[in-house]
């Protein structure tokens, strides 16, 4: 098929369908078809680490609201054990980001703005009540592995000995 004729949102919208249902063939043709633009970009180890960031910050976000809404509907639902549960992972959460942005050098305030979430991060409503500590334990490795960025571990490698 010639995709010539289509506008470029219209190819970038058939692009984005074959990404979604995998066709190879289809999606060397879209891009066989674009126009080729000669671009000047940032460093590639910045570029990386900004889209790392933005990464963290959207799962972060996902993570939050998710067990914040299981939260309400657990107390709603008179189970306050089941909404203890759920806010100890948002302890651990908040727990594992800081430990993260620590290791990576951001603030966390930030991911939590990008986030729609207090700048302070969660405030339990039971006090003494202990994170779960594989969820943090589980959350640090994810959160590490977003940020991961070749050139970039080895400059925080570098900096943190």
């Amino acid at each position: 098929m010639d995709y010539s004729d289509l506008t470029l949102t219209e190819r970038a919208a058939l692009m984005f369908r074959h990404l979604v249902d995998p066709n190879p063939t289809e999606r060397e043709r879209i891009l066989a078809s674009l126009p080729l633009e000669a671009v000047t970009l940032p460093p590639a180890r910045y570029r990386d680490h900004l889209h790392a960031l933005d990464d963290l910050a959207r799962t972060y976000a996902v993570w939050h609201w998710r067990t914040h809404a299981r939260l309400y509907h657990d107390l709603y639902a008179g189970s306050i054990e089941a909404a203890q549960c759920a806010e100890a992972e948002l302890i651990a959460l908040e727990r594992a980001l800081i430990r993260v942005a620590s290791t990576y050098r951001f603030d966390p305030t930030d991911v939590r703005k990008l986030a729609g979430v207090e700048p302070n991060g969660y405030v339990p409503r039971w006090k003494g009540l202990c994170p779960d500590d594989m969820v943090e334990q589980s959350l640090v490795l994810y959160f590490k592995s977003i940020m991961q960025t070749g050139a970039l571990d080895e400059e925080v490698s570098r900096t943190s000995h």
